[in-house]
């Protein structure tokens, strides 16, 4: 079965955004995918803008929200932001969703404790499928209550796009058991893969969805000629994001090193489980991104496929 790729657009510029994504789409890669955090130590854009100025520019891929904060969103205007990029794309939205909480100011910046951010994105998930169907509907819950509403236009994939539950954690596994079409987990060895994707499956038939959820992972690559030199510049790109060592064992849960070690880490998380793989670059946005994704593109993913 045919791995799908995927590759996380850096925030540069408007015509770094399209250099990368129009070429990522020429190499052959399935999905374009964009990240988003309101307030973070490094540039970042807003998904779902950036996403709609990439469906302007490309024809074919994917384009995966990875991930939208869904915590951050009243659940009707996260709706209307679903609804209109899948119809301007034509149905190539994916949406992934998360709780977030790594940087507590954007919380409390949009005033929205933390601790709720489970409960809201639970909630979010029965919002968007109510109203993103474009009928006219009611919902009272804990965050949102509308009554006789109705969103136009409704989705354009129906009954819904793909939903992505991104995170590695119990409460992850278990909402995308319940509720997600894909789940994302990101930093996991293909131990860990293999043993949490035996369990979703399991949790996935315990509430009648056996077979509908699949597994994907974001995946921090890093690639050069000189794979020590990758190993090292991705160990130390990825340790300053997550403010911990990935030297030593923690370097498993990165894919570095030369093309065909790279290669060969993909394969082992999609001989694991991964029917998708979402990669980020270990690699400062600037002006020579667009050879990086050239070698990647060239070098790493043709022709590539699990063998499971």
């Amino acid at each position: 079965m045919r791995t799908a790729i995927g590759l996380a657009i850096p925030f540069v510029d408007g015509p770094g955004v399209r250099r990368v994504g129009v070429r990522a789409e020429e190499l052959g890669f399935d999905t374009l995918a964009v990240g988003e955090h309101i307030m973070m130590p490094t540039p970042i854009p807003a998904a779902f803008t950036t996403l709609s100025f990439l469906a302007a520019v490309t024809e074919r891929v994917r384009l995966l929200t990875s991930v939208a904060l869904a915590p951050l969103y009243p659940s009707p205007l996260l709706t209307k932001l679903v609804t209109s990029l899948d119809n301007l794309s034509e149905g190539r939205l994916d949406l992934g969703l998360g709780v977030g909480g790594e940087f507590p100011a954007e919380f409390d910046a949009c005033g929205v404790p933390v601790k709720e951010r489970g409960a809201r994105l639970n909630e979010a998930l029965e919002v968007l499928r109510t109203l993103g169907s474009g009928a006219t509907s009611s919902f009272d819950g804990r965050f949102t209550s509308f009554a006789n509403a109705q969103i136009l236009p409704g989705v354009h994939q129906r009954p819904f796009p793909p939903i992505w539950i991104a995170g590695r954690s119990d409460a992850a596994l278990n909402r995308a058991a319940r509720s997600g079409d894909v789940w994302m987990p990101y930093l996991i060895t293909p131990e860990q893969l293999r043993d949490r994707t035996g369990a979703l499956e399991q949790k996935a038939a315990a509430v009648g969805r056996a077979g509908r959820v699949s597994t994907a992972v974001f995946c921090w690559l890093g690639v050069d000629h000189d794979g020590a030199a990758a190993r090292r510049r991705t160990a130390e790109f990825v340790g300053r994001i997550y403010r911990q060592d990935f030297t030593g064992r923690a370097g498993r849960l990165l894919i570095s090193g030369t093309a065909e070690q790279c290669r060969a880490g993909l394969r082992e998380l999609a001989d694991a489980g991964a029917r998708s793989l979402i990669l980020c670059l270990a690699h400062p946005p600037g002006d020579d991104m667009h050879k990086i994704v050239e070698m990647v593109g060239q070098e790493v993913i043709p022709d590539f496929s699990a063998t499971t």
